[in-house]
């Protein structure tokens, strides 16, 4: 597990848990089999893919708004 403000962990767990299209890595969460989000020391990292066959990121942001 890498270094990263657990504060940090404490907000995106919240936001995100909820949601069953997302898996928590050690410092990453995941929607199905891809990386989406990485916690680094003090900042978030947020994988976005530039496909538009790949629309679980999309869901996630739709849940995410809606609840």
């Amino acid at each position: 597990m890498g270094n990263y403000n657990p504060d940090h962990k404490v907000v995106l767990d919240d936001m995100l848990l909820g949601s069953p299209l997302v898996r928590p890595g050690n410092s990453a969460y995941y929607v199905g089999q891809k990386l989406c989000i990485c916690l680094y020391e003090e900042s978030i990292e947020f994988v976005l893919s530039h496909r538009r066959s790949d629309l679980n990121w999309h869901f996630m942001v739709s849940y995410l708004r809606n609840n």
